[in-house]
C-alpha cells in the first residue's frame, strides 16, 4: 500500500517546477509447503519455512526547468530517498535470515540541450543514482558478504538530427560504479541469478540510432551500440568439498551478460496502401557467464530474423484495427541467449558446469 503525490507550479513562462514523492509499504509472507511426498502423505501441506519481510520507501523529489533562451534549455532534478528492509524467520535451507537494514539515497541529475536549428539538438547530462541490494540478495550472500548499496554516476552527451526522410542519434555515455551488484554466474535453489558486489566497475560506449526513407515504400532503421562493461579487480572463490577454497584475482574482466556489441535493424516495405513486411533483425555479440573472461564460460554472438506482416483498417465505428503476423526467428538459427555457470574443486582438480538455455527455432 501507499500513496503519490505532485505539485506543478511555474511562475513565469520560462521556468517550471515540481515537487512530488510517494511511500510505499511492502508486506510479503513468504513460505515453502510441500506439496507432494510418496509414501508420507501426511506431510502434504507442511510448512517447512516462513518469513516475514517489509519494505518501507519513501522518496520526494523536484524538477526545474529552466528555458534560458530560444536555443539553451537546462534542468535540475534532486531526489531524496529513504527505505528500511526488515526480515524475520527462515528461508529454504532453514537458515535464519532475521536481520533489518536502513538506508538513506540522495540522488541529483543535472542536464543542459543546445538546439542548432530545429531539427539539430544537443544535450549533456551528469546524474547519481543509488539503489538497495533485494531481498534474495540478502538471502543468497547471508554466510558471505553483507550486500552493499549500489553507486553509479552517469556522465552522458548526445547529439539528435531530425527530417521528414532522415534521422540520426548519437549517445555517448559513461558510466562509474562502485559496489554494483552483477551475477556472479551461479544460481540459487530456484533458478535465479546469485549476485555480488563488485567495488569499482564500469560500463562506457556509444549509442547510435539513424532511419532513413528509401523511396515512397520502403523505410530503413538501424541501431548499434558498442561498449565496453569492465570490471576493475574481481575476485573468483571457487569452493573446495573437501578443504581450503580456492581464491582466484582478476584485472579488468568483462562484466557478465554484458555483450559489447549490439546490432538492431528494421527493414520494412509497404507495397500497398495499410499493409507493410518488416524484417526485424538482431545481433548481440558474445557474453560470458561470469566476471572472469573466460572464453570456455561463455555464450557465442547469435544473429536472428523474425518476419512481420501488418495489415492496418479503420472501420467506421472503430478508431483503428490491426491484424498482425509474426514468425520468429525465420532461418532457423540455432543460438542460446542466457545461461549460468559454477565451478568447484574435487580431489585438487577444478570443474566447471555450464548450462544454457536454447531459444525456440
Amino acid at each position: 500500500y501507499g500513496t503519490t503525490y505532485s505539485l506543478d507550479y511555474q511562475p513565469y513562462k520560462k521556468f517550471s517546477t515540481s515537487l512530488g514523492g510517494a511511500f510505499n509499504v511492502y508486506k510479503g509472507l513468504h513460505f515453502g509447503e510441500i506439496v507432494s511426498a510418496t509414501g508420507f502423505e501426511s506431510a502434504k501441506g507442511f510448512r517447512w519455512y516462513q518469513s516475514n519481510s517489509t519494505k518501507s520507501d519513501f522518496n520526494i523529489y523536484s524538477k526545474s526547468n529552466l528555458k534560458a533562451n530560444d536555443k539553451i534549455n537546462m534542468y535540475l532534478d534532486l531526489q531524496y530517498r529513504s527505505l528500511g528492509l526488515e526480515m524475520k524467520g527462515t528461508a529454504s535451507k532453514l537458515q535464519s535470515i532475521d536481520q533489518d537494514h536502513f538506508y538513506h539515497f540522495f540522488n541529483p541529475k543535472i542536464g543542459i540541450n543546445y538546439s542548432f536549428s530545429e531539427a539539430l539538438n544537443s544535450y549533456a547530462s551528469f546524474s547519481v543514482g543509488q539503489k538497495e541490494p533485494n531481498r534474495t540478495d540478502f538471502i543468497d550472500n547471508k554466510n558471505l558478504s553483507l550486500p552493499q548499496p549500489e553507486k553509479l554516476q552517469d556522465f552522458e552527451i548526445g547529439l539528435k538530427y531530425y527530417s521528414k526522410s532522415v534521422s540520426f542519434a548519437a549517445n555517448g555515455y559513461l558510466m562509474n560504479y562502485k559496489n554494483q551488484l552483477v551475477i556472479t554466474g551461479a544460481i540459487n535453489d530456484v533458478g535465479e541469478a546469485i549476485r555480488t558486489n563488485i567495488p569499482e566497475s564500469k560500463r562506457m560506449g556509444i549509442e547510435l540510432e539513424a532511419s532513413m526513407a528509401l523511396g515512397k515504400k520502403i523505410n530503413w532503421a538501424v541501431n548499434a551500440t558498442f561498449s565496453e562493461n569492465t570490471v576493475a579487480n574481481f575476485t573468483e572463490l571457487i569452493p573446495d568439498y573437501e578443504g581450503k577454497n580456492k581464491v582466484n584475482q582478476f584485472k579488468k574482466t568483462d562484466i557478465a551478460m554484458s555483450p559489447n556489441q549490439i546490432f538492431g535493424s528494421q527493414f520494412v516495405f509497404k507495397p500497398i496502401k495499410d499493409f507493410e513486411i518488416a524484417l526485424l533483425s538482431k545481433f548481440v555479440g558474445k557474453q560470458y557467464l561470469d566476471n572472469t573472461s573466460n572464453e570456455n564460460r561463455k555464450l557465442n554472438s547469435y544473429f536472428t530474423n523474425d518476419l512481420r506482416l501488418q495489415y492496418h483498417l479503420k472501420p467506421k465505428n472503430l478508431p483503428e484495427l490491426h491484424f498482425g503476423f509474426l514468425i520468429n526467428n525465420i532461418l532457423n538459427h540455432k543460438y542460446e541467449s542466457n545461461g549460468y555457470t559454477f565451478s568447484y574443486l574435487y580431489e585438487k582438480n577444478v570443474y566447471t558446469e555450464n548450462y544454457y538455455y536454447p531459444q525456440a527455432g
